[in-house]
């Protein structure tokens, strides 16, 4: 079951001339209440255009396309919610 919240927050013009990234990781966001609580902490997390989490991946992949925010940043983020969170390699 994948699980998709987006962040509708709009881009401002000067974020988006700054190159979105990427960001893939392996977390314990296990099920739909994981997600719906770390949902609005993403949200209005600025910087982040859009994100989701994979539950039929094994390793619950978080998923997030970013302006700001960096690696470190979301690790911090995520587990300052209590949850597990480690970057994926490419």
């Amino acid at each position: 079951m994948n699980v998709h919240f987006q962040n509708m927050t709009l881009v401002r013009s000067s974020e988006r001339e700054k190159r979105v990234q990427v960001l893939v990781f392996k977390t314990n966001l296990q099920f739909r209440k994981d997600v719906q609580l770390l949902a609005p902490i993403l949200n209005a997390t600025r910087g982040i255009i859009r994100w989701n989490v994979d539950h039929d991946d094994i390793d619950n992949v978080l998923r997030i396309e970013t302006v700001q925010p960096g690696v470190e940043d979301i690790i911090r983020i995520v587990t300052n919610a209590g949850y597990f969170c480690e970057e994926l390699p490419d």
